[in-house]
């Protein structure tokens, strides 16, 4: 996901901020107090976690032994996995626009909360011997804080026991894989797994190729406060 995010006066996002396209203070504190306080926002999570965990049981269904390659899911980390709506608050409450130091600051207190509905569906992943990958555009200096949040709220970190697979993606980790576009990063999970779910909060985290299958391969989770939706406002938003 593009950390493009409507926080305060300004959008979020990893690499610079966008310029501001007329969002009012307003918009950034409501958009944080739904994510916090919204019964609604939780119920959609696990409703959206709810089918994906039916699409992934069917998936796993329909596997066979002998299939040239193991099955994969593919999820983003921030608003998809990780809950960073008190970063975001934060912001909103001292008048601050996202800045790549407080963001670091707070990945590194490595004390996000987990989204409703995803540990359960991580888990379930885990169990039916699907790997999930965590492709996200925190950076790679980021990574290290990013395991150690998700191992302790419980995610599996891989799978069959192998040690060496890197199942978290970050940006930058790799030749290539400096820009916030995930499609090298997904390609390459794909040379080495069959990935038969994607799951995000942002359009940029799921395939740019092919005819988009929305509640059926691909499960996407509401998200007001940031996103590439935010280029696209008009100035008197």
């Amino acid at each position: 996901m593009n950390r493009l995010a409507v926080v305060s006066l300004l959008a979020l996002a990893t690499s610079c901020a966008a310029p501001d396209r007329g969002m009012r203070p307003e918009h950034g504190r409501l958009a944080v107090a739904w994510v916090r306080h919204s019964p609604e926002r939780i119920a959609l999570c696990e409703q959206t976690y709810r089918a994906a965990t039916t699409a992934l049981r069917h998936e796993a269904a329909l596997a066979r032994t002998g299939l040239p390659l193991p099955l994969a899911v593919v999820v983003d980390v921030d608003e998809t996995v990780l809950d960073n709506s008190s970063y975001n608050a934060g912001l909103v409450k001292r008048g601050e626009a996202f800045q790549p130091t407080t963001w670091a600051s707070w990945v590194e207190e490595r004390s996000a909360p987990a989204i409703p509905g995803a540990l359960a569906f991580a888990r379930t992943a885990a169990e039916l011997g699907v790997t999930v990958f965590y492709v996200t555009n925190r950076t790679v200096a980021e990574e290290q804080a990013t395991r150690d949040n998700l191992r302790a709220l419980g995610f599996p970190l891989q799978d069959g026991g192998d040690a060496q697979l890197d199942v978290v993606l970050t940006r930058g980790e790799r030749a290539g894989w400096e820009g916030s576009g995930k499609g090298p990063r997904r390609e390459a999970v794909a040379r080495t797994h069959r990935v038969v779910l994607y799951v995000g909060d942002d359009r940029g985290d799921f395939p740019v190729e092919g005819p988009e299958s929305f509640g059926e391969g691909w499960f996407v989770l509401p998200n007001p406060m940031y996103g590439s939706w935010a280029r696209s406002l008009p100035p008197d938003a």
